[in-house]
């Protein structure tokens, strides 16, 4: 209907607010990334079982239906749950990159290269084979909820962040920020 949006809406003004209140704490950080890797179990994990088990029983050419396909009913955090995660992550992510460059130095932009790349090649791949088996065309059918946009999305937000704009048109066109 006309009010699609409105679970979204109350999410960011209801609950983020009282995440970003415990994410400024110390100890409310620690229980938020249990919280996120929990999330990311529900989220991302158990779609990406479900992908991978209807490619493999498609290759192996055997018709089973798909145990973890019904799994998501019992997400209990919602359909917006992905929302969620992503923030979370988005909050959590200058850490992240900070851990990356002191582990990987110079090398960290050719890595969430290649991630971004490698990531974004599996999931053309992906939308290639349900468009071929399950008539999805042009879009991939768990779409923000796949492991591989989360990584690519982490990736290349990772690698715009790490950018240094010279360019003093630039520099005025997006602020000095």
């Amino acid at each position: 209907g006309y009010f699609w949006f409105m679970n979204a809406l109350l999410a960011i003004y209801l609950i983020f607010p009282v995440l970003k209140n415990a994410f400024d704490d110390n100890l409310g950080q620690r229980y938020l990334l249990y919280a996120a890797c929990g999330l990311m179990v529900f989220v991302f994990g158990v779609n990406a079982l479900a992908d991978a088990f209807s490619v493999a029983v498609k290759a192996i050419g055997v018709n089973i239906s798909n145990p973890f396909g019904s799994l998501q009913e019992y997400n209990i955090f919602g359909n917006y749950s992905n929302a969620l995660v992503y923030f979370l992550i988005g909050g959590y992510l200058p850490k992240i990159v900070d851990k990356l460059k002191s582990r990987l130095k110079n090398r960290l932009p050719l890595v969430l290269t290649v991630v971004s790349s490698v990531s974004y090649v599996l999931i053309l791949l992906l939308q290639r084979y349900q468009a071929r088996v399950d008539g999805v065309a042009f879009y991939v059918a768990s779409g923000y909820n796949n492991v591989l946009v989360l990584l690519m999305t982490v990736s290349i937000l990772s690698l715009l962040s790490g950018m240094e704009v010279h360019s003093e048109r630039l520099k005025n066109m997006w602020g000095n920020s």
